[in-house]
């Protein structure tokens, strides 16, 4: 998943307000059902014909077989020993939707084979419609029913978001079970507007003003919802959790904050049946259609991949090309094609670069669908397929007034076009980072998320160079962190659990920007050939399994010329907090001439950018802290002479900044010298001297000595 900088889109526009730009107004929100509060109950949802009569299993109980023939669909040729995914669970779903009241009846069948060392006496499944982000107290969004377990009734036992299924028999090393299940859903209805940008940084800038973490308002990121005429159905059935040899079954709840779940590998084959003019994107390739009083069923087969995701909508088109005899699909609403052909070439772009510096993509397709996310949300990734925000894509045809002036203003504003490109390079990378190479997302976050980051900034750097990658560190790295930190949020270390922080804010400006940072750090040290060439061992060597913390962190150090400095460096960035001095303060007029263009910045409003990034301009800082503490003592050492050449720099008097930046330190160092209203005019009078006599200038050193005399005064 790509957490947007939402404080840099904020930034955008509060500059693109100074620099005079006008902006739309809110949407008003759409009549809806209750946040977290379903539509239809999902156990008095009507039944569809075709459903399976309940305990009925499918004939084909053959798992490897089965197995065999999805993975041969699924998988490519670089994938070799294909046998070994035959002992993975395999489930056989059925999906038909409502899509008029957005409800959906379903059916489980899945196969499981006990790999791990220990007997289990249950099975235990993550039921994400059920979380708290989605649903309010005592309410659920899915209900289970009609449980068999090897074809005698059995029982589902929910607690929220988890499921246990007890077992007749207590299942053994190499045993294998079979557990059915029917369940019927009800679909989150986003709320109007809700995945809009400008509602997103406005939620954002208040989220800075009264902090909190929460993301989408119980909407979670929109992946399991309705809204702007598109169905996202991720984790819509119940995931079998994933098994720990240490730690048992994975039963610790997300958190509002970062990814929901981690899972093992598995084979999928769902048939969904929708009405016939509903586009059907599915992880995996579709193998059969079939159509028949106005309803379309379409079957996917996917193999090895940790979960699998379901998209719809009646306005979707699409585009496609090969990119290493892989098909690429760039999936966007009709009326957004030119920014849904953009998506493609990115995909295209990054898709090639990963395959030459970690290893090849594994399977058959990738695709890239525009959704409605929500929640601080860019993109979210998922096996073979992963979701872009709608707010990035921009109509081909733009509506009148000034919603139209705004949207004509992000379609052609560079941080915009960049930040969509860099969430498409950073979700892409996450195939190879999250999907292939699994990892505990909620003990380790960062092992996926900064590694995703950091391929993004070698994208950049490889297709556009190393300037290009160089303001990318800046925007979606170190600017995150700074902006954070100006807001009041910790620095903390990169290497903690999801549920250790405090804000979406502070989660998306040390997982994603320091521990980014520091992977560009241990690059820049030991260099591309140590360092990428470790990302492609490690890949190679993890594809497909649960990567830890230490296989990455521990062999990056090991892969080094320099151990004993790479571990120095792994401790500082990942176990310490020194991203003050590591990162540093923001360069104002930098990051508004990228975020506005340099057009946007003549005059006074460039000035300002300028004088904001004046070492003076943090000494006043300082000073008025100073002013405004409780007992208006000077607690830090002030540099005045730095705070005079910044005023003096702004009237245009540089020539005479060094006389006039001693006198200052001089007063500032002995401010008794003040007490003399006769010493202060002469001040004065040199003062007017050495800038010019004009009206401007003698009106800005009387306040100013008004001001000193106040404070005596006090």
């Amino acid at each position: 998943m790509r957490i947007l900088p939402h404080a840099s889109i904020a930034l955008l526009f509060a500059l693109t307000a100074i620099a005079g730009c006008k902006s739309d107004d809110d949407k008003e929100k759409a009549a809806a059902p209750p946040i977290g509060k379903m539509a239809v109950d999902p156990a008095a949802a009507p039944v569809l014909a075709h459903e399976p009569p309940p305990g009925a299993l499918s004939d084909d109980r053959g798992r490897v077989a089965r197995a065999r023939r999805i993975l041969s669909q699924s998988l490519n040729a670089t994938v070799e020993g294909t046998s070994r995914f035959e002992s993975a669970p395999l489930y056989k779903l059925t999906l038909d939707i409502d899509y008029e009241l957005f409800t959906y009846t379903a059916r489980t069948e899945l196969t499981y084979l006990n790999t791990e060392k220990d007997t289990l006496k249950e099975l235990y499944f993550l039921v994400y419609p059920n979380s708290k982000e989605l649903t309010q107290p005592g309410a659920k969004n899915l209900a289970v029913s009609d449980v068999t377990v090897d074809g005698a009734p059995g029982s589902a036992h929910l607690d929220g978001p988890l499921m246990r299924v007890p077992l007749t028999t207590p299942l053994k090393p190499g045993a294998e079970v079979a557990v059915s299940m029917n369940f019927r859903g009800n679909i989150v209805r986003l709320s109007a507007g809700s995945s809009d940008l400008k509602r997103m940084a406005t939620e954002q800038i208040m989220q800075m003003i009264m902090g909190g973490d929460d993301h989408g308002g119980g909407e979670g990121y929109g992946i399991f919802a309705y809204g702007e005429d598109v169905v996202s159905m991720a984790l819509w059935y119940p995931v079998l959790a994933a098994y720990d040899a240490e730690r048992g079954w994975d039963l610790k709840e997300g958190t509002s904050v970062g990814d929901i779940s981690y899972f093992d590998v598995a084979n999928y084959e769902v048939t969904v049946n929708a009405p016939r003019d509903v586009t059907v994107i599915a992880t995996g390739v579709e193998t059969a259609r079939s159509e028949a009083d106005g309803w379309r069923k379409t079957t996917f087969q996917a193999g090895a991949v940790r979960e699998l995701t379901v998209q719809m909508s009646k306005r979707y088109a699409s585009t496609s090309a090969f990119v290493d005899g892989v098909k690429v699909t760039s999936w966007f609403l009709e009326t957004d094609r030119k920014s849904g052909e953009a998506v493609l070439q990115y995909g295209k772009e990054a898709l090639k670069l990963y395959n030459r510096e970690f290893g090849p993509y594994p399977y058959t397709e990738l695709d890239l669908v525009e959704a409605p996310l929500v929640g601080g949300a860019g993109g979210v990734e998922f096996p073979g397929l992963t979701t872009i925000a709608k707010m990035f894509y921009v109509p081909d045809k733009l509506p009148p007034g000034e919603k139209g002036e705004m949207l004509a203003l992000l379609a052609n504003n560079k941080f915009m076009k960049d930040t969509l490109e860099f969430v498409v390079a950073h979700e892409v990378a996450h195939q190879w980072w999250n999907a292939v190479v699994g990892s505990d997302s909620k003990r380790h976050p960062f092992v996926d998320e900064a590694l995703a980051n950091h391929s993004a900034i070698l994208y950049f750097e490889r297709v556009h160079g190393k300037d290009a990658a160089q303001m990318q560190i800046e925007m979606q790295l170190r600017l995150p962190f700074q902006i954070s930190r100006l807001a009041g949020a910790n620095d903390r270390p990169v290497d903690l659990p999801t549920d250790q922080y405090a804000s979406m804010m502070e989660y998306a400006a040390i997982v994603y920007g320091k521990g980014a940072l520091y992977f560009e750090e241990m690059r820049a040290r030991f260099g591309d050939k140590s360092h990428l060439g470790f990302l492609k061992d490690y890949y190679a060597k993890h594809k497909f399994s649960i990567a830890t913390q230490q296989d990455l962190i521990g062999g990056l150090i090991r892969s080094s010329r320099d151990p004993a400095v790479a571990q120095a460096l792994s401790d500082r960035w990942l176990k310490q907090t020194h991203g003050d001095e590591d990162i540093g303060g923001i360069r104002m007029a930098a990051v508004a001439r990228y975020l506005l263009g340099p057009e946007m910045l003549a005059g006074t409003v460039g000035q300002i950018f300028e004088a904001l990034d004046h070492k003076g301009a943090a000494e006043l800082a300082k000073l008025v802290q100073n002013f405004i503490s409780e007992d208006g003592t000077i607690k830090q050492d002030i540099d005045y002479g730095q705070i005079v050449k910044l005023l003096v720099s702004m009237l245009g008097a540089e020539e005479d900044a060094d006389m006039l930046s001693g006198l200052a330190n001089l007063l500032g160092d002995n401010p008794d010298l003040l007490q003399s209203d006769s010493l202060r005019g002469t001040l004065k009078a040199l003062a007017k001297g050495a800038l010019g006599s004009d009206k401007k200038t003698d009106a800005l050193i009387d306040v100013a000595d008004a001001l000193l005399k106040l404070l005596e005064e006090d």
